[in-house]
């Protein structure tokens, strides 16, 4: 409590407040869970559907060239910077908009997403892997096939090989970071703070036999507690607390009576786990609209906000592969891979539903540098399009 107080009379805070509209073109329905992130307001309206290449994981910060912002909080002062770790001490959510409440608000930080067009079925790879080679350069340059990364210029990878040796001043017990120079080149950096201010990784040797980066979730898959200025290493928990929802995301979903299976490696680094069947697979809305999470609700087959995990895992480290079981007939899911973070009740039109992470609930949620911040909300009645909900987040860090 000493450290909280000397932190707040330092300076060492920051007040984000931010205002979100639903954005749908008909009512929510009571019952079921919906995405802000896609909502004008501030920050500006989202897009959950970039227009890269289907199939492949994009990763997400708080800021982005081609896309919005997620609820900004305060800068970056992790490792590299200052040293510090930032934490939420309390949240408020408020709405005078008629039928806006009962309502939950869930504050997530979105790590990535991948697309799959909704007359697709069947099993689909995620394309979160590619075979690289490595070329001599002032800094060491990764050439590959996929182009990952359309929505932003950074993205954190592993890298392991066969048949050889990585690249020179590479190892495969680090995270790295690739800082995109085109759609199928990047240079290599060894934390986020180098891959921002254009610190590389000197080039030394190209290696030999096959290199393979694999996406790592952009936070929540590097282990701190060992990190040094020049090395991060991948936490054996990498992906703890990360899940996954499904949304509409490219107008309205047409019809259909499909089931939804999201294959993956846990947290734990187990691959080939899978969303169980039992007690039912999710299973889609027949007519979703854009920005509703297309499996939730009440009914058999039915969750919300996320797909369910195997028994016993703690998170989803990678996606490895979806299956819509029937085809939609139209539109496009996003498939968001998010951590919660805390949730807020609104009981009331016109009463503020508050959190005190400090005192009420003694959590204070940790946000890393560049957390994508957003809302996902339950609809408790039905809210009419362009309500709107603002609030906000105070953050400290030391």
């Amino acid at each position: 409590m000493d450290q909280l107080v000397a932190a707040m009379s330092n300076g060492q805070r920051w007040r984000a407040d931010w205002n979100k509209n639903w954005l749908g073109t008909s009512a929510q329905t009571a019952g079921l869970w919906y995405d802000l992130y896609q909502g004008g307001g501030n920050p500006a309206a989202g897009s959950l559907n970039p227009g890269g290449p289907a199939l492949a994981f994009q990763p997400m910060w708080d800021t982005q060239p081609t896309n919005a912002s997620g609820i900004l909080h305060g800068g970056n002062v992790g490792l590299g910077y200052s040293g510090y770790t930032k934490s939420i001490l309390n949240a408020s959510v408020f709405s005078a908009a008629a039928t806006t409440a009962p309502t939950v608000l869930m504050l997530v930080d979105i790590q990535g997403l991948f697309t799959l067009g909704g007359t697709t079925t069947g099993a689909q790879t995620v394309v979160t892997s590619a075979t690289v080679t490595a070329t001599n350069s002032t800094n060491l340059l990764l050439t590959y096939s996929s182009t990952f990364d359309p929505y932003t210029s950074i993205f954190c990878f592993s890298i392991s090989n066969s048949g050889g040796s990585l690249p020179g001043n590479l190892n495969a017990s680090q995270v790295y970071y690739g800082v995109r120079q085109s759609s199928t080149t990047c240079w290599v950096s060894t934390s986020y703070y180098n891959a921002l201010n254009a610190v590389y990784v000197a080039y030394s040797s190209a290696g030999s036999g096959t290199n393979t980066i694999v996406q790592q979730m952009p936070r929540y898959s590097q282990n701190w507690s060992t990190a040094t200025t020049s090395t991060i290493g991948l936490s054996s928990t990498a992906g703890a607390g990360v899940q996954c929802f499904a949304v509409a995301a490219g107008g309205a979903m047409g019809t259909t009576t499909g089931t939804l299976t999201l294959t993956y490696t846990n947290s734990a680094g187990t691959a080939s786990r899978a969303t169980p069947s039992s007690p039912a697979l999710p299973t889609c809305t027949a007519t979703a609209i854009q920005g509703n999470v297309v499996y939730s609700g009440t009914a058999s087959g039915k969750y919300g906000p996320f797909m369910p995990l195997q028994a016993g895992d703690a998170g989803i480290r990678v996606p490895t592969a979806i299956n819509l079981s029937s085809t939609y007939t139209s539109g496009t899911l996003a498939f968001v891979l998010a951590r919660p973070l805390l949730t807020v009740p609104v009981t009331t039109v016109g009463v503020a539903g508050e959190r005190d992470l400090v005192n009420q609930l003694p959590s204070m949620p940790v946000v890393q540098d560049g957390a994508c911040l957003a809302w996902i909300q339950y609809a408790g009645s039905a809210t009419p399009t362009n309500s709107s909900y603002f609030g906000n987040l105070d953050f400290v860090w030391g």
